[in-house]
């Protein structure tokens, strides 16, 4: 599982939210698209099954609004889920942290730094309530000071990762560096869902140039020859 406690106390950063359980189903192949309604402050997700035959609705992960329960949404999120994988909702949300962000088999990261580069969200987007609260509770100041808190027609959103001094998204990942002979993120052990879940797919990987996978053409050249 690749969420961390927070520093000296053992205390998860992070637990089971709205935010992981989407990425969860993305990388079981559902689909997501996000349902606004004229005049309604809250944006409802709507996840269909690869199929086509099932339907979640949820919360935008992303968006907050004003007395927006989200702790009773996500239960209802995992007990509608829990029922269709014939899981109990506590066994479910083991699976979820454990597989969330596990990578598809046969990746093995180069650190070449293209999915920090070739994929704009991974610097210029949103982040959770969530993820921003665990950073808060850690302490983690250097990170808080380049999200930016936006209020707009009742919702509240959270923006990373915008210059303190111009109020503007960096044009890079400010966190990208040059470590151990490539490209390493600085803040990798606290770094957003987004980014923990990199790839979804093999597809999505090699979309942007990504060589995690040259080992698996390597072999399989070699088994041809």
């Amino acid at each position: 599982m690749a969420i961390e406690s927070r520093p000296g106390t053992g205390e998860p950063l992070l637990g089971l939210c709205l935010s992981m359980v989407e990425k969860y189903l993305i990388r079981q192949g559902w689909s997501v698209r996000d349902l606004w309604l004229s005049g309604k402050p809250e944006v409802t997700t709507l996840a269909q099954d690869p199929a086509g035959a099932c339907e979640l609705r949820y919360p935008k992960p992303t968006l907050l609004t004003l007395d927006q329960n989200r702790s009773a949404a996500l239960a209802e999120l995992m007990s509608r889920l829990a029922i269709l994988e014939g899981l109990t909702p506590e066994a479910l949300s083991l699976k979820v942290m454990a597989e969330f962000s596990r990578p598809p088999l046969g990746y093995n990261c180069r650190m070449c730094g293209l999915c920090c580069t070739r994929f704009r969200d991974a610097w210029q987007g949103l982040v959770s309530v969530e993820e921003v609260e665990g950073w808060r509770r850690a302490g983690f100041t250097s990170i808080l000071r380049l999200v930016s808190e936006e209020k707009r027609e009742g919702r509240i959103y959270y923006k990373a990762w915008v210059n303190p001094k111009t109020g503007e998204y960096f044009k890079r990942c400010p966190w990208l560096r040059k470590m151990n002979g490539g490209m390493g993120c600085a803040i990798h052990l606290h770094k957003p869902l987004k980014c923990r879940t990199f790839p979804y797919t093999r597809e999505q990987a090699e979309y942007s140039g990504c060589r995690a996978f040259d080992h698996d053409r390597e072999g399989d050249a070699l088994a041809e020859g």
